[in-house]
């Protein structure tokens, strides 16, 4: 049996130390003609997207994807008002979810920075549930959801103005629930003339910038070599290993038989 593992260059069989495989670390989906997916959008601060939705002040619930790039606070990456009824701030930097009059989810754990996350937040029938990180936070409310303003991203609608706007955040993804059905599914992409930000797989939408600037947009192809830790190959059906641990222990060369 082979102890060394080799790869051919230009007729040239060189050894191999550590293999990588290549792998795509961002889902892609389905646009229509004209539109590239990008890896995620970010704000400098002064650009937001008007989401067009306004709450129906029953059962909400948001799932948003996004990296902290800076520690900061008090900031907003959504919402509607900056009074404590409807809005997702950090502090410390740790997500606080807020909604009604007066109640919030404060999740415990703060952030690492260059970490994608995942936030599952819904407030219904009083009671405010966030997922994070793979805990569960939850609190009562009182109040409901504001209706009047449409929920703003990248900062909070406060008075069909924007206001707590953040540069911190790379957001990857953002799908909005009213009352159990899903009426906002963001993409991150941009158009055949090079604007960027986010298309609507529900309504069939792009919504770019509500502010001033332009969008900062991510990789369009995002590919990341990972170590390879343990190899195989298929041999008539059946998977041999070929590598493990940093030890290539099969070698394979054409007209080998494979036992």
């Amino acid at each position: 049996m082979a102890k060394k593992m080799y790869i051919g260059v230009n007729g040239v069989a060189r050894k191999i130390k550590q293999p990588y495989i290549g792998a795509n670390n961002f889902e892609k989906v389905a646009l229509p003609s004209g539109y590239t997916q990008v890896e995620y959008i970010r704000s400098s601060g002064t650009q937001y997207i008007n989401s067009n939705f306004y709450p129906s002040g029953n059962a909400f619930r948001v799932v948003i994807k996004f990296k902290y790039t800076t520690s900061h606070d008090g900031l907003s990456l959504f919402g509607n008002s900056t009074s404590s009824q409807f809005a997702m701030t950090v502090y410390g930097p740790k997500p606080v979810f807020y909604v009604g009059t007066s109640s919030a989810v404060s999740c415990g754990e703060q952030t690492s920075l260059d970490k994608v996350y995942t936030l599952d937040a819904t407030a219904s029938n009083g009671t405010l549930t966030a997922i994070w990180n793979g805990k569960e936070y939850t609190a009562s409310y009182s109040g409901s959801l504001r209706t009047d303003r449409p929920i703003y991203i990248f900062g909070s609608n406060n008075g069909n103005a924007i206001a707590e706007t953040d540069s911190g955040y790379e957001l990857y993804a953002i799908s909005i629930y009213d009352n159990g059905s899903l009426v906002r599914d963001f993409v991150p992409c941009k158009n055949s003339s090079g604007t960027v930000g986010l298309y609507d797989l529900v309504g069939s939408k792009f919504y770019t910038n509500a502010g001033s600037g332009t969008f900062t947009a991510g990789d369009t192809q995002k590919s990341v070599a990972k170590k390879l830790k343990a190899g195989y190959i298929g041999v008539n059906g059946v998977a041999r290993q070929f590598y493990t641990g940093g030890t290539p222990i099969r070698e394979f060369a054409v007209g080998d038989t494979v036992k």
